[in-house]
This record gives structure tokens, sequence and C-alpha cells, in this order.
């Protein structure tokens, strides 16, 4: 499991290296829209300090907060001692899903190493994508070409053991069953992979424990709840509600 401390460490090297290089882009990138007046006047204006999100437009999507709601009422439920595991799990399975698939934090971290490639931020960036797999994909590909600036962030080694494509899938698509008794959920096309594919049998996993999910679980949460510390040091996230 990765803390929530050593992701907000990670995060900020590439805020604060993003930040270094260009104020005026750093700003853009935690933003979809890139030309809003009252953001270009904060900007200008280089006040420390998080910026105010206006009602009037959604800077900073609600997804964020979707996603710590749902891990604060499954953490609400296992504190209480008296919900079966495996419901829970559930709970658990589809924040992990929320936190994988939430686009905003893909279009921040893909513009802060825009600005990092001396590129200007991009509004529209992966909404061409369909998934967060895709999207992380594609920053991993931008990330290459930031080491070959020779600038290197700690970040990348760490969300790699959050990302899972195949149990992405599994939960997306409902191919899960949880095992109450035995604590384990098995993804049943993969059990027929294996048996169709003898010779990849091997690297198919249709098998996971409760403790490696809860693990799992636990991970993407604390990225999140970092990755939300951090934004809120500069925009104003609103209200969690």
């Amino acid at each position: 499991m990765i803390t929530q401390e050593t992701f907000q460490d990670d995060l900020s090297e590439i805020f604060e290296a993003a930040r270094q290089r260009s104020v005026n882009r750093f700003y853009l990138s935690l933003s979809h829209v890139v030309d809003l007046a009252e953001l270009q006047a904060f900007i200008q204006r280089n006040v420390d300090g998080p910026f105010l999100t206006v009602a009037r437009v959604n800077i900073i999507p609600k997804s964020l907060h979707s996603v710590t709601n749902l891990s604060a009422y499954t953490n609400y439920l296992d504190a209480r001692g008296d919900q079966h595991e495996f419901l829970t799990m559930y709970s658990k399975l589809y924040a992990y899903l929320q936190a994988l698939e939430t686009k905003y934090t893909y279009k921040v971290l893909g513009n802060l190493l825009h600005v990092l490639l001396d590129l200007d931020p991009n509004g529209e960036l992966f909404d061409d994508l369909h998934s967060g797999h895709q999207c992380y994909d594609a920053i991993k590909r931008l990330n290459e070409q930031v080491l070959a600036r020779g600038i290197e962030f700690s970040l990348f080694g760490h969300m790699d053991t959050i990302m899972n494509r195949r149990l992405r899938n599994a939960i997306a698509h409902n191919d899960i069953y949880l095992y109450s008794a035995a604590r384990t959920m098995q993804i049943p096309s993969y059990t027929v992979l294996k048996l169709t594919h003898p010779n990849e049998a091997d690297e198919i996993q249709d098998f996971y424990d409760f403790d490696d999910l809860h693990d799992r679980y636990e991970s993407a949460m604390n990225f999140t709840e970092a990755f939300k510390a951090i934004v809120s040091q500069h925009i104003d996230l609103g209200s969690r509600y």
C-alpha cells in the first residue's frame, strides 16, 4: 500500500516543477477551461493562495469529491463492524474504479507534463479517450519525453502499483464474483480464458484475495486524497457535498 504522504510528496514534485517553469501555464493546467477571464486575472495578479472557483463555470469537476465521499461512506461501514465484509468490499471495488476513472486527475497531470515540455496546456486533453487506463498510458508516453530531458519523477512508479487494466475492466463490466467465506474475488471470464488459453494461464490472474483488494483500494484512495490536498493549495475545491 502506498501512503497518502508518499503520494503528496510525489505530486508536489511535479506541481512545483511545472509552477517554476511557468506560473501562467501551471494554473491553466489545473482547469478544463483555459481561457476563463477570472482565472487569467488571478494569474496576472500572481496571488498566492487558492483561486476561488466561480459558480457559473465548473472549473473543478466534482468527481474528486465523488470518489472521497464514496470512500468515506465505505470506511464508515467498515468502522461499524456490523456489515458483511463482502458487501463493503463491493463498495471498495467501485471506489477503486472511480479513482482510476477520474479523468480530471489525468488531464491535470498530462498538462503539467506539457508545461515541462514547454507546451501550452490543452483544455481538451484526453477528451477523446474512453478509459482511465488509456489516459494513464498517454501520460506515461508524455513522461517518457520528460525523462528524455533529464527530469524524473517517482510518482509514476507508485501509480503503476494501482493501475491494473484487467482488474479495472472486470469491475467496470461487472465480471466479478465475491466468495465471502474464502475472502476471495473471482473474475469468471479470466477463469474461462485460462482454460481456453492454457499456454497463457500462468500470466492470467482470475482470483484476488480480499487483503490484496483492500490494499489496492487504500492506495487508490490515498492517491485521490493526496491529489485533492495538493490541488486545494492552488484552487478552492468548494464544498465537498
